[in-house]
């Protein structure tokens, strides 16, 4: 042996025998940022998931392999969306304002609205869950990522797509806002709004006379309606006014007074409703501004019970309640 290598056993040994110094090396490998064979590589990271303006959820998510992978489920959950697992193909699909995605485990693939992506690396199982690479699935969604701070903390923010309303719904809107205002159009231009309906981007409105409910709607009147059913709107559109006239027509409920509850304010009728005799009584009740005839004389709109056996001719309106409320009645 020669004095050279001799020298070099004897430092090699004094250098083992210092505390803390291992055949190993001074520092471990995860310090220095190196993945060893046998590490798992994954570690926990705080990620919070908004919806618009909504408060944060925060989800469970891990680094595994440089990239952050979240549960597939709770991820999309977080986003107000629904997952359904089919434990028979290993499938996961997601369904969130109209979108769908689904992934399989194990897969490098996802598809969303039927088109494919490529994951950043496969999804994997663990512990019954499905783990997905956060920006992969996030991209497509169009919602943004930010990460930052110690310790880490991922923010994903979504912002749900504005459902564009139809014209029927913009049009059931408004008709409801013309109910609203039904009083302006009683007291303002002497109509009554009924009902309404929409169809096809079509508005159509019944109304009637109000105050003197025989009086006829000219084609100024219904003009002036037309108009400020469009000021409420805030522009015009397909518009169908019907005029329900008072008493033009034959009665609509003929027969006899058999009852009068003073309280709930109707009359019970024994006859024919529409030219049909009816099987059951009729209960009939007054609108506010209702004209009342009691032998030829205007009287005021209440029920009394000296109505009681009188004949009965009543026109109707077309609004049916717990008793169909009429415009005028003529008791004799």
């Amino acid at each position: 042996m020669t004095r050279k290598r001799a020298y070099l056993l004897i430092m090699a040994a004094l250098l083992l025998s210092l505390p803390g110094f291992t055949r190993t090396g001074a520092f471990p490998a995860h310090a220095a940022g190196i993945a060893t064979a046998g590490s798992k590589a994954e570690t926990p990271v705080k990620l919070i998931v908004t919806v618009g303006e909504e408060a944060g959820v925060e989800i469970y998510a891990k680094i595994r392999q440089g990239q952050t992978v979240v549960p597939f489920r709770a991820f999309f959950a977080a986003l107000g969306g629904q997952v359904k697992w089919d434990d028979g193909k290993s499938i996961a699909t997601a369904t969130l304002d109209g979108s769908t995605a689904s992934i399989a485990a194990g897969a490098s693939t996802f598809v969303f609205n039927g088109e494919i992506y490529l994951l950043n690396q496969p999804s994997s199982m663990n512990d019954g869950t499905l783990y997905v690479p956060l920006r992969s699935v996030s991209l497509p969604l169009g919602a943004s990522i930010a990460a930052g701070g110690f310790p880490l903390t991922v923010r994903v923010h979504y912002e749900k797509a504005e459902e564009e309303e139809s014209p029927d719904e913009r049009l059931a809107q408004w008709m409801e806002d013309v109910f609203e205002h039904h009083d302006a159009f009683m007291d303002g231009l002497g109509v009554m709004p009924l009902s309404g309906d929409v169809v096809n981007g079509r508005m159509a409105i019944q109304i009637r006379s109000y105050g003197d409910v025989e009086r006829k709607l000219g084609d100024a009147e219904l003009s002036a309606v037309r108009a400020a059913i469009y000021r409420i709107a805030g522009e015009e559109f397909p518009l169908e006014l019907e005029v329900v006239e008072c008493c033009t027509r034959d009665p609509d409920i003929q027969g006899v007074v058999k009852k009068v509850d003073a309280a709930r304010k109707f009359i019970q009728v024994s006859g024919a409703y529409r030219g049909i005799e009816s099987e059951y009584p009729i209960n009939i009740s007054l609108f506010k501004d209702a004209k009342l005839l009691v032998d030829g004389v205007e009287a005021k709109p209440d029920f009394t019970e000296e109505m009681v056996g009188k004949s009965v001719r009543a026109w109707l309106a077309g609004i049916r309640t717990s008793a169909d409320a009429a415009v005028k009645v003529e008791l004799t």
